[in-house]
């Protein structure tokens, strides 16, 4: 549980947030609908109204946290931009209870499933179909989040009807969710890609899901969303209202992280369709997490400027470089229909190769087969890709659980 994948039930996480900025005397107002933002001499005027009564909010400087509606961005002129990324999907989804475990359902079937270095249901759980993907996300309390992402190569797909056939086309699907519960009815979102054409103004600033969003595979929405927040309450701490260069750099930051995770998700579109190559693909992100998030742990940098750092290796050259290439031998593959195992070989060799001055976890290994625990002399024995020796890794490893300060 320490070290594994967790998921978030997002009402608890919510409620605990909420009741966190209750405690340091913030003004929480739920459920109000914004109908008017200006721009005043000294800041921005919201008006609304809340529990059936109007209201009026003045400040020196906004922060757009509402999603996709993008509240403050929009009334300040930053529009959705046409066709924001190169695929597009839709999504429906809900939470059930009764969801059996697929590794019980394995067992029933005579399926041979290796054990992993944890169960495989404490990490989300991605079905890969033809015509989009299934995650399944289990919580400990007998309740598990799903949905099914579909491509959308229509308007007129009906969304909730294509959860009822994800589960008749696919029988292990069908069985895990025999008999399971709704809790809620299902909801659906016609199409999950967004990109607005400004984070910033000069009164406001938008958090990363007002200004982007791509696909909820990889789960780099949270991430993001939790950088944003640190960025912009470092910016907040000091002034009332930002410099135009500090809230310049906050965009290009969200600019720059946007067009990466971009190209990791279009690359993972390309892929889906084989499951040895999109299991390649995978080990790109993981290459740049793991030797971003060790990096970060294991210097002793100033507080604030992890902060800083861009998500997925955005404005690296080398970083941005990889999944360019990635996409354009993706691409490539897919326009000659050639997906054979000798394709599928030279992008793995390709991936292995490219990802080798980060590979501090061991990725891309045959004999793991797709297993990969916390290998912690691994970790050591490639000290040097942190610039570090073997005996000065071994002395920091501590500070991998953020004990250190």
């Amino acid at each position: 549980d320490a070290v594994a994948d967790s998921h978030w039930l997002r009402a608890d996480v919510d409620r605990f947030l909420v009741d966190r900025a209750l405690a340091e005397g913030i003004e929480y107002r739920d459920r109000c609908t914004v109908q008017s933002v200006d721009e005043t001499d000294n800041g921005l005027r919201l008006r609304g109204t809340w529990e059936g009564r109007r209201f009026e909010i003045t400040a020196a400087f906004a922060v757009d946290a509402s999603g996709p509606a993008g509240v403050v961005a929009k009334a300040m002129g930053s529009e959705t931009i046409d066709r924001p990324a190169r695929f597009r999907s839709g999504v429906v989804f809900g939470h059930f209870e009764g969801v059996r475990p697929l590794a019980e359902i394995w067992r029933d079937q005579g399926a041979i499933a290796e054990a992993g270095p944890y169960p495989d249901e404490a990490a989300a759980v991605h079905h890969l179909l033809d015509d989009g993907w299934v995650y399944v996300l289990p919580f400990d309390h007998d309740c598990v989040s799903a949905g099914l992402v579909l491509d959308r190569r229509s308007d007129s797909v009906d969304l909730e009807g294509a959860w009822e056939g994800a589960l008749a086309r696919h029988p292990t699907l069908a069985l895990q969710f025999e008999g399971a519960r709704r809790l809620l009815p299902l909801e659906s979102i016609d199409q999950l890609q967004f990109r607005r054409s400004r984070a910033v103004g000069a009164r406001w600033a938008a958090l990363p899901n007002v200004y982007a969003f791509f696909d909820p595979m990889f789960s780099t929405g949270i991430a993001w969303s939790l950088l944003g927040v640190e960025r912009l309450a470092a910016l907040l701490s000091t002034t009332d209202a930002p410099d135009p260069q500090s809230l310049r750099k906050y965009e290009l930051l969200l600019e720059a992280e946007a067009d990466q995770m971009e190209r990791l998700l279009y690359g993972a579109h390309l892929a889906r369709r084989d499951f040895s190559l999109y299991a390649a693909h995978s080990q790109l992100y993981f290459a740049l997490v793991s030797y971003e998030e060790v990096r970060q742990r294991i210097f002793d940098e100033d507080p604030g400027e992890p902060t800083w750092h861009p998500l997925l290796g955005a404005g690296d050259e080398w970083a941005e470089g990889l999944l360019s290439e990635a996409v354009f031998r993706l691409a490539e593959s897919r326009s000659t229909g050639d997906g054979d195992v000798a394709r599928v070989a030279e992008y793995e060799g390709w991936v292995a190769e490219s990802i080798a001055p980060r590979n501090i976890a061991g990725l891309a290994d045959t004999e793991r087969r797709n297993l990969y625990p916390v290998d912690l002399e691994l970790l050591v024995r490639r000290a040097e890709l942190l610039g570090l020796t073997g005996n000065e890794m071994r002395r920091l490893l501590p500070r991998l659980r953020g004990r250190h300060r």
